[in-house]
C-alpha cells in the first residue's frame, strides 16, 4: 500500500521528464534537419547552387539555405596562370617562335560559374588553355608579316586575348590577360642578317655619338684650360696689385713709423738741449755765485788787509820793536787761518848783503806749524 502511495506521488513528476525528453528530441532532431540544409563555402571558394540542372545561386563565401530538391557544389576562386609556347612561319616562310601565358579565373557573369564548374572541374583545364593560346597564336603568326610581329607585339596580345575569350566564354573562364614574353626567329643566320643593318646603324650612331662627345670633351677641356689660364692671370695680376698696395702700405707706415722717431729723436734733442742749456745755465750761475763770493771773499781779504795794514801802521806807531815783531806774527796768523790754504812754501833770501837772517825765519816757521796743527 506504502510503494502504491509513493508511486502515485512520483507519477506526476515522471510524466513531465518524459515529456521534456520527448521535446528535446523532437527539437534536436529538428534543428539537425534545418542545419543540414544550411550551407556555406570558405571566403576562397566558389559555392553553387543547382535546382533541376540550373544555377540558382552563386558567389565566393555565400552561406545559404539549400532546399530539399537542390544540390550544391564548391570549388576554388583561385586564378591559374598557364604557359604556352608555339613555332609556325609566318607570311613570308620565315620561322618564329612566339612564348607567352595567359591568366585566367572564373567567369562571374551569369551562369559562368556553373560552366566553369562542368568544365574545368575533374579534368586538366589548364591543359585545355594551353593548346587554345598556342593555337590562336599559329594562326596569328601565320596570317601577319614577319616584322609586325617581331615590333608589334600589343597588336599580337590584342588579337590573341580577343580570340582566345570567345573560345573560353562557353567554358565559364574569364581571361585577365594574355602577355607575349619572347620572339624568336628561329633561322640563326636570318636572325644575324635582319640585325646586320640595326647593327652598322647602330655602329654609326656610337661612332657618331663617340666622336661628338671626343669633341665635346676636348671643347670642354679647351675651354676649361682657357678659364683656367684667365683665372690663373686674374689671380696673378690681383696678387701683383695687392702686393702693390700691400707694399705701399708697408712704405706708406714705414715712413710715418720714421716720421715719428724722427719727431721723437727732435723732441729728445730739443730736451737734451733745454736739460744741457739748464744745465750751462746752472753751472753759469754757480760759477758766476762762486765768482761772485770769491770776488767778495777778495773784497774782504783786501778790506782786512788794509784794515790790519792800517792798524799794523799805527801799531808800529805806537810799540816798541819787539812788541812790533810779534804783533806781526800774530796778525800774520790770523789772516792765513781766514785764507784757504792747504799747504804753505817758506823762502828765505839772503840778502845782498850775504847775511841769513835766521831770526826773522824763525817766527813764521812757527806760525806755520800752529798753523798746520790747527
Amino acid at each position: 500500500m506504502e510503494i502504491v502511495d509513493l508511486i502515485t506521488s512520483y507519477l506526476p513528476y515522471a510524466l513531465y521528464l518524459i515529456g521534456f525528453l520527448v521535446v528535446f528530441s523532437i527539437t534536436k532532431r529538428g534543428f539537425n534537419l534545418i542545419q543540414s540544409f544550411w550551407v556555406q563555402s570558405n571566403p576562397n571558394q566558389w559555392l553553387l547552387v543547382i535546382q533541376n540542372g540550373k544555377l540558382v545561386k552563386a558567389g565566393v563565401g555565400l552561406k545559404c539555405f539549400v532546399l530539399p530538391n537542390q544540390t550544391y557544389v564548391t570549388f576554388p576562386s583561385k586564378i591559374e596562370k598557364v604557359s604556352f609556347n608555339a613555332n609556325n612561319v609566318t607570311k613570308e616562310m620565315q620561322g618564329l617562335e612566339v612564348s607567352g601565358f595567359a591568366i585566367w579565373s572564373v567567369n562571374r557573369e551569369s551562369d559562368g560559374p556553373f560552366k566553369c564548374y562542368k568544365y574545368t572541374q575533374g579534368s586538366n583545364a589548364n591543359e585545355n588553355v594551353k593548346i587554345m593560346c598556342e593555337s590562336i597564336v599559329r594562326h596569328q603568326i601565320a596570317n601577319h608579316a614577319l616584322q609586325e610581329v617581331l615590333t608589334n607585339r600589343n597588336m599580337l596580345r590584342d588579337s590573341m586575348k580577343v580570340d582566345l575569350q570567345k573560345q573560353l566564354s562557353g567554358w565559364g573562364i574569364w581571361l585577365e590577360t594574355v602577355e607575349i614574353t619572347d620572339v624568336k626567329i628561329c633561322s640563326k643566320s636570318l636572325f644575324e642578317d635582319l640585325q646586320a643593318e640595326f647593327r652598322q646603324e647602330a655602329r654609326l650612331k656610337a661612332e657618331a655619338i663617340r666622336v661628338e662627345t671626343n669633341n665635346k670633351v676636348e671643347k670642354n677641356r679647351l675651354e676649361s684650360d682657357l678659364l683656367l689660364a684667365k683665372s690663373r692671370a686674374d689671380t696673378e695680376t690681383e696678387r701683383s696689385k695687392y702686393q702693390g698696395e700691400e707694399s705701399i702700405k708697408r712704405q706708406t707706415q714705414q715712413a710715418i713709423i720714421q716720421q715719428k722717431e724722427q719727431s721723437l729723436e727732435l723732441q729728445r734733442i730739443k730736451q737734451e738741449q733745454e736739460l744741457q742749456i739748464a744745465r750751462i745755465q746752472k753751472d753759469s750761475a754757480v760759477q758766476l755765485e762762486k765768482k761772485k763770493k770769491e770776488q767778495e771773499q777778495e773784497r774782504l781779504e783786501k778790506e782786512f788787509a788794509l784794515e790790519m795794514f792800517k792798524k799794523t801802521v799805527e801799531a808800529e806807531k805806537n810799540l816798541d820793536g819787539a812788541a812790533l815783531q810779534k804783533y806781526i806774527v800774530d796778525s800774520t796768523e790770523r789772516i792765513y787761518q781766514r785764507l784757504p790754504l792747504k799747504e804753505i812754501s817758506v823762502n828765505s833770501y839772503i840778502g845782498p848783503e850775504g847775511v841769513s837772517n835766521i831770526s826773522a825765519l824763525l817766527p813764521a816757521i812757527s806760525m806755520v806749524n800752529n798753523l798746520q796743527k790747527k
